[in-house]
């Protein structure tokens, strides 16, 4: 759960992506296929690399330079993608993402082996090219179960960032749940947050606001959610629930803050 609130996090998955991450790649031609992507970071030049996996020393590296990307575009969207289509019901939709570089040049199309690996290069591609990334489309949630129960703040969230209504109906029951039981243990506890932290547990003393929202961090929320969204999702949900009164942290930092989804 910290590791998402750290304030280091940007810095720790920056050296991740320097370290490197075998992940399929779909190209232009022939089936998709895995290879190793690093980040090489000096005084003159940020590049994407990749290479064969089974031989990253000695085999011809492509790259490209990460000033030159436009946007990062989350989801099997592209061109590229479309060559070998992944449904949205596919795990692996939620994993895939394409750098598009400036003036309408090639797409890096990208499927990452593991949802903790898909938000590590996300978040740290998205603050070396310092813009938010976006979803390629939007989910049509309008014949979904559970729509009708969304209202329009709700729902406009889930078609945006490609969350199922069940999916988000889920999660802010877990949050009440949570809130109600918070609140019941501090009671318990004539308020305080000491003896309610040693029954309750987590990563920081229990505390509900005036307006009866609970003090969660999007790191909390993220692993409430289990493994069904990922931080960038998380995120967006925790700062509708903020605004709902259901949850707030004083530190709250989004994953992204640049207000830009496009470079030219």
């Amino acid at each position: 759960m910290r590791v998402y609130d750290s304030p280091t996090l940007v810095h720790d998955l920056i050296r991740f992506l320097r370290g490197g991450t075998v992940m399929l790649k779909h190209g232009r031609s022939g089936r998709p296929h895995f290879r190793y992507f690093w980040v090489t970071i000096s005084q003159n030049s940020r590049k994407l690399v990749w290479t064969e996996p089974e031989s990253k020393i000695t085999a011809e590296r492509s790259s490209i330079d990460l000033d030159d990307v436009s946007f990062i575009q989350l989801g099997c969207f592209s061109k590229v993608f479309k060559r070998h289509p992944v449904a949205s019901t596919d795990p692996s939709f939620y994993r895939s993402f394409t750098l598009g570089l400036k003036s309408g040049g090639r797409t890096v199309d990208i499927v990452a082996g593991s949802l903790p690996d898909f938000e590590a290069w996300i978040v740290g591609l998205s603050n070396l090219v310092r813009v938010d990334p976006v979803w390629g489309g939007k989910l049509d949630i309008t014949k979904e179960a559970h729509f009708e129960q969304l209202n329009c703040f709700e729902a406009s969230l889930c078609e945006m960032n490609y969350i199922y209504p069940s999916q988000y109906i889920l999660l802010k029951k877990r949050v009440k749940r949570i809130a109600m039981r918070t609140l019941g243990v501090l009671e318990q506890c004539g308020n305080d947050a000491t003896k309610a932290y040693k029954i309750l547990g987590g990563i920081h003393p229990p505390a509900v606001n005036e307006k009866g929202a609970v003090y969660l961090t999007k790191g909390e929320l993220r692993f409430i959610g289990l493994n069904d969204m990922d931080i960038l999702r998380i995120t967006k949900v925790w700062i509708l629930f903020q605004q709902m009164n259901l949850v707030y942290d004083e530190n709250f930092v989004p994953a992204t803050t640049f207000g830009v989804t496009e470079r030219h």
